[in-house]
């Protein structure tokens, strides 16, 4: 999909978010009574990843509906994809 940046978020992290096959996961099943496989992301990466969200969340619709459909389509992927990615994440330093 063709990345949109309107508002300049780091190119890295949208690519990210637009293909959640390109964030490292732990092996299936990583802590007791919790299943399936988590996303690995550093704090800083959460931190962008939360602010993209943010920025989406408090466009007005006016103005987010003079977007074409395909960049509406675009943000729509990339903030639920954002919402996959923290709420079944494990963060760390590096």
């Amino acid at each position: 999909m063709k990345l949109y940046n309107r508002f300049n978020f780091d190119k890295k992290i949208l690519s990210m978010l637009d293909n959640l096959d390109n964030i490292p996961r732990t092996q299936p099943d990583p802590l007791p009574g919790v299943g399936g496989r988590l996303f690995i992301i550093t704090k800083t990466q959460k931190n962008a990843i939360l602010n993209i969200c943010n920025i989406i969340d408090a466009l007005k619709p006016e103005e987010y509906n003079t977007y074409p459909d395909k960049e509406k389509f675009f943000w729509a992927c990339i903030c639920n994809n954002a919402d996959r990615v923290l709420n079944n994440c494990v963060v760390y330093e590096r």
